[in-house]
């Protein structure tokens, strides 16, 4: 276990409550759950729609290779901002309407408003708020924007997924054993958090931290999918519906005329030319805006006013969607689950051969479950044709819709059977949904 670091009293955590404990248990299985969810999602994603996933990869490539230009991530500097952060910071320009105005019109001032990048931050030299750095890579957007535009319209993943997260997939081995070393405490963690595991607090200690600490090392992973994957399982869930928008006064100047008071406003739309089936993850979304909002505006939520009494409310509790993985003993079995399936169904390995590979990568565990694991992660990954898994009632929550085309996002039923239900078996679908029409790309260059 490496050395703790001595921590400078101004970051030495306050006394832990039990809601705090509570709201952290949450939130890590939350953020653990997310993670797990989009690394299977962009396997299906790659699996059944491989040119539209290597269409999107291509445009990060590009992106990158000009960040690199610029020394973005290439040296250790506590003046650069890392390669995350700002590869993170760019691609949120395609996920907003106002981003992608800035994106088409290459309106360099409007992009770095959108990126929050305009003022420089304080501890970092932020390459982002370079017009010139800015101007380049609106350029490599520009050019990729219509096809960023193509891919959210056929496929349904852009509902709840970034453009950069169905780029991203890390490899199950490097992730899984990245995991297992930052829970063994093999490496660094952020100094408040050292801190906090070499001065457990009494109330704190029902509070698992074991499969919080890959959240909170102290420097990323030098693999950039990993990186991004766990960068990213921190952002709230991506919301879009054909029938439901949630607008800001701020970003619409046509409704700044229709302010409750003056002031700034979120509005929630409802469209009556349809039924809103996806309502609970619009509140869901709407409930995370508003809360976020509402600090901002006022300086934090210590200053909102009648913060206390809207805390109270159920509107105000309103979360993330129920897991996929419901018990924090899933996270371990997930993590291998998805390295046994990089080796079948990435490496050609037959079954066996992967179990093999995998005790032996771990020095001979004792690991009988490994099937098992597989057998649940093929199934969240790729359930038969025209029906769902577990992943898609996580990821959707709004009825019998499965992730993939949105001409073809509807699942069937199952024939009923006297007295018992069919179940949807595990079997992969291959990649033979492409369409050659639609899902081919063209390179940048």
């Amino acid at each position: 276990m490496p050395p703790r670091k001595n921590v400078p009293a101004s970051i030495v955590p306050t006394p832990v409550t039990k809601g705090m404990v509570l709201r952290t248990r949450i939130q890590a299985h939350q953020r653990f759950d997310r993670f797990v969810v989009q690394q299977c999602a962009v396997r299906r994603f790659r699996l059944e729609h491989a040119p539209a996933f290597a269409a999107l990869h291509d445009i990060r490539h590009h992106v990158v290779a000009r960040l690199h230009e610029w020394e973005v991530g290439k040296r250790p500097s506590a003046l650069t901002a890392s390669l995350t952060h700002t590869l993170t910071t760019v691609f949120e320009l395609f996920e907003t309407r106002l981003g992608r105005s800035a994106i088409r019109t290459k309106d360099a001032a409007l992009a770095m408003d959108v990126m929050g990048t305009t003022t420089p931050l304080p501890y970092i030299g932020w390459v982002l708020n370079d017009e010139d750095l800015v101007l380049e890579l609106l350029d490599v957007l520009e050019k990729a924007l219509e096809r960023v535009e193509q891919a959210m319209a056929a496929f349904n993943y852009f509902d709840y997924f970034t453009v950069l997260d169905m780029t991203t997939v890390t490899g199950g081995e490097d992730t899984y054993l990245l995991y297992r070393a930052a829970s063994d405490g093999r490496i660094p963690l952020e100094p408040a958090f050292d801190h906090f595991i070499d001065h457990p607090d009494p109330t704190a200690a029902e509070l698992d931290i074991t499969h919080d600490r890959w959240f909170r090392m102290d420097t990323e992973p030098d693999d950039l999918d990993l990186a991004l994957a766990l960068a990213q399982s921190a952002r709230p869930r991506t919301f879009h519906s054909p029938s439901i928008k949630v607008l800001d006064s701020a970003a619409n100047p046509f409704l700044q005329n229709v302010d409750v008071d003056g002031g700034r406003t979120l509005y929630l739309a409802v469209s009556l030319n349809r039924a809103p089936v996806d309502i609970d993850e619009a509140l869901s979304y709407y409930a995370k805006a508003l809360k976020g909002l509402l600090a901002e505006e006022n300086g934090g939520w210590s200053n909102v006013s009648g913060a206390t009494a809207y805390a109270g409310t159920r509107f105000a509790r309103a979360g993330e969607p129920k897991p996929m993985l419901r018990e924090r003993d899933q996270f371990n079995g997930a993590l291998l689950g998805l390295w046994c399936w990089d080796l079948t169904y990435g490496a050609g390995m037959s079954q066996a051969d992967a179990f093999e590979d995998v005790r032996k990568r771990l020095k001979h565990e004792p690991l009988e479950e490994l099937p098992t694991y597989l057998n649940q992660v093929g199934d969240f990954i790729g359930p038969a044709p025209g029906s769902g898994s577990r992943l898609d009632g996580a990821v959707t929550g709004a009825g019998p819709r499965r992730l993939g085309r949105r001409d073809e996002e509807a699942i069937a039923p199952p024939p009923a059977k006297p007295g018992k239900a069919k179940t949807a078996n595990g079997a992969l679908s291959g990649a033979d949904g492409i369409d050659p029409v639609t899902d081919v790309h063209e390179p940048l260059d």
